[in-house]
């Protein structure tokens, strides 16, 4: 009896370690850059955050089809507090900032729109504002 309660203390604990993990994990959470924030406001530097997580999701499993990824407008639309008109002018700002790349299909009556980050003008991005607010703060070390 006690090896036997010993087991299922193990595989409890065991089972309890691995929920925890994949709740903490970056699919749980979305870990927004308060530069993305300061730079682009709120509802699209999550967008972009929320691209750049699903990306990473996809990349992962090794399934970007050059550097593409399909994302259901609906399934967006269900996490961002806006409509479909305002998802629609943010995806399209991003792309002419070349933060994203967009790619329309029509396959039947289905329309998809497949996404890729544009990892070097992210990286543009975030580099550029941590010099320009450096300088702000007197810090002349990292331009």
């Amino acid at each position: 009896l006690t090896t036997i309660k010993g087991i299922l203390i193990s595989q409890t604990t065991k089972y309890m370690s691995l929920t925890t993990t994949h709740l903490l994990s970056q699919s749980a959470f979305w870990r927004l850059s308060k530069a993305f924030v300061e730079i682009m406001g709120l509802v699209k530097g999550f967008i972009l955050t929320d691209l750049i997580d699903k990306s990473e999701f996809y990349k992962d499993r090794q399934q970007l089809e050059d550097g593409f990824f399909f994302y259901k407008r609906e399934n967006m639309l269900k996490l961002y507090p806006i409509g479909e008109t305002t998802l629609r002018n943010y995806l399209k700002e991003l792309d002419e900032q070349n933060l994203i790349e967009m790619k329309l299909e029509q396959k039947g009556l289905d329309r998809r729109t497949y996404f890729k980050i544009n990892e070097q003008n992210v990286q543009n991005l975030i580099t550029n504002y941590l010099i320009e607010k450096s300088k702000q703060n007197g810090d002349r070390n990292l331009s």
